[in-house]
């Protein structure tokens, strides 16, 4: 069964849902003082070689276990086979470590769909590059990737979310097996081939597929329908247009600059898609959001390299904060 939000944390690894009080530990101690073990559930479910590990087990004090609980606190406990103290948790569904603050920092997990299975990991990859030179410049915030997932951690400096820590974790839609788990998904990006906006009249993407999609994610989470390779069309838009402008981000997360991009796309989309399909996403689909992007490095313009791979992003993740959702 479903757990309730308010009650539950939805692991970044594998988006089963638990309470803090299911989280298990894994023992720190060195291998000479308590022998590690093999973890064949952290193995099969990211397939890695078979590994020996420290020991996974469960926190064994009730009392510790309420206290963690009420003030999202990671308490140290000790192994239940050497004693040493350890406030290493992880999953109980996968094993997988959990940051040392996951139980106090806000989880958004993004789905990413893509026909091209290379996508999705390029994508992160120039996402999170771009990111590292724009941080702290034209975005108040320092960034900080995540061991053995797609993700890192945003801790927001100077802005309207405070302080606030906020785990940012990447799912590949069709990679998720389990139905209920599609509902732990605040938001979800949609890559589609720039081409099909000019000319390339083999589209195979329908309005059923957006509608799947949404009908995937949680009640209220956002979308994105990114146009990526967009660097191949610069040519077709004037010099002054919002789409081959770099983003602006001076009026905050919310990136407004990048609503004139989707003004922009969303005339072409619905020549390319049909007006039928534009008016089924306009009328069903709340919210949403068209964008573009580049996903490609540029070593002579560092800062335009991956064009715009940030901008439907910190809107959603923007809009997900706002929004509580």
């Amino acid at each position: 069964m479903k757990l309730k939000q308010k009650d539950s944390f939805t692991c970044p690894f594998c988006l089963h849902s638990f309470l803090q009080s299911e989280a298990l530990y894994r023992c720190v101690a060195l291998p000479q003082i308590c022998r590690p073990e093999q973890d064949d559930i952290f193995d099969g479910f990211f397939d890695v070689a078979p590994e020996k590990r420290g020991r996974v087990f469960e926190g064994q004090s009730r009392q510790i276990r309420k206290l963690s609980l009420s003030s999202f606190q990671t308490t140290q406990v000790k192994c239940d086979m050497c004693a040493t103290k350890t406030n290493a948790q992880v999953c109980p569904h996968c094993h997988g470590d959990l940051p040392e603050d996951f139980f106090s920092m806000v989880h958004v997990p993004f789905a990413l769909q893509a026909d091209n299975e290379e996508v999705p990991n390029l994508f992160v990859a120039g996402l999170l590059e771009k990111l590292g030179k724009i941080t702290g410049h034209d975005i108040q915030a320092t960034i900080e990737k995540v061991p053995l997932m797609n993700g890192f951690i945003f801790s927001f400096d100077k802005s309207s979310f405070g302080s606030k820590r906020v785990l940012v974790s990447f799912h590949t839609l069709n990679n998720i097996e389990n139905e209920e788990n599609k509902k732990s998904l605040k938001a979800a990006l949609v890559f589609l081939e720039a081409t099909t906006l000019f000319g390339d009249k083999d589209v195979s993407f329908a309005y059923k597929d957006i509608e799947n999609i949404s009908n995937d994610l949680m009640s209220g989470a956002i979308l994105g329908i990114n146009f990526y390779n967009i660097d191949d069309y610069y040519g077709y838009f004037a010099k002054t247009s919002a789409v081959v402008d770099s983003p602006d981000f001076r009026d905050g997360y919310q990136n407004l600059c990048g609503e004139y991009v989707s003004q922009e796309i969303l005339t072409l989309f619905g020549a390319a898609y049909g007006v039928n399909f534009l008016r089924q996403i306009r009328q069903n689909i709340k919210p949403w959001r068209f964008g573009v992007c580049s996903l490609r490095d540029n070593h002579n313009v560092p800062l335009a390299s991956y064009h715009r791979i940030e901008d439907l992003f910190l809107w959603q993740l923007h809009y997900v904060l706002e929004k509580g959702i």
